[in-house]
């Protein structure tokens, strides 16, 4: 099997860029197309298992399209990687960009259920291709796995008796941490971009993407093996 690794000089400004698209798009979701979420599938289920003990269907139904689309989002991202590894990101990266453009420009009459899951669609793209900084995983759509680290990091950079470990944990926690943070800001962007111009707030998300596009041009990304 075979991971995406991208440049030392691109890693974390790739990885903040990506985590402020991650929120941008959940702010934009829930605020302006039904309180779904797009990438944070934990609140998902939560919402999905609440709809489903009170019998209200028509949630249950909003709450698992997105996460069957993940799902099968998942699927052709690992296909792709497979197929194309050396243009996999680039090509997973315009997949997205095209598709929220799409998005965008259509009319406010668009039903939630296929616009959410397209996103959640294209997300999983995202989540797929891109999930490494340094030498540690992230997420760069759902944030728990990036607190979990940062903490440990945290922890193991006071308390570690190795230095080196107490560096990489260090290095790890500021890097993940910074991923939060950016997550955070995506998310009142969305929001606050989905207040005044909810039909194309999606858009939101594009100038993000589009320097990671022109990123990854420069400093093309490289291929582990693993």
């Amino acid at each position: 099997m075979s991971a995406l690794k991208q440049s030392p000089s691109t890693q974390v400004p790739t990885a903040a860029l990506l985590a402020i698209t991650g929120g941008t798009l959940d702010g934009v979701t829930f605020f302006a197309h039904g309180h779904v979420f797009a990438n944070a599938m934990t609140g998902n289920l939560v919402l999905l298992g609440i709809a489903a003990v009170t019998r209200n269907w028509v949630q249950v139904i909003r709450h698992a399209v997105p996460l069957i689309l993940f799902l099968v989002g998942i699927f052709f991202a690992l296909r792709l990687r497979d197929l194309k590894n050396n243009n996999a990101s680039l090509i997973a990266l315009l997949v997205e960009i095209v598709t929220l453009g799409l998005l965008g420009a259509l009319p406010g009459s668009f039903p939630n259920l296929i616009f959410i899951g397209a996103v959640s669609f294209v997300s999983a793209f995202q989540i797929t291709t891109f999930h490494h900084v340094g030498t540690f995983s992230y997420s760069s759509t759902f944030i728990t796995g990036n607190l979990r680290q940062a903490a440990g990091g945290l922890y193991d950079s006071f308390f570690s008796s190795d230095p080196a470990t107490r560096y990489h944990s260090r290095s790890m926690a500021k890097h993940l941490s910074l991923i939060c943070v950016c997550f955070l800001v995506g998310a009142g962007l969305g929001t606050f971009v989905a207040q005044r111009h909810p039909e194309h707030s999606i858009w939101a998300a594009e100038p993000m993407l589009l320097i990671v596009l022109a990123i990854l041009l420069i400093h093309p990304p490289l291929v582990r093996r693993t």
